[in-house]
């Protein structure tokens, strides 16, 4: 899905990104996963600590940019 979002910015298909809402929906740990530093803000964790980088990479790569 992000190549062929990629595509149509490209192609002019789409128009210039002005503005991205994300919806980021993590599963509630199981399987005898407990929170750990990992989903704590206080201990160096959470949701933009674990996966925010990965976001910012992403939008990076669909709007062309370094």
């Amino acid at each position: 899905m992000a190549q062929l979002a990629r595509e149509h910015l490209q192609a002019g298909q789409i128009g210039q990104v002005r503005w991205v809402d994300v919806t980021i929906t993590l599963p509630a740990p199981s399987g005898g996963r407990k929170w750990d530093w990992w989903a704590d803000e206080t201990q160096g964790g959470g949701v933009v600590g674990a996966v925010g980088s990965h976001v910012i990479d992403l939008l990076r790569y669909e709007v062309k940019q370094k």
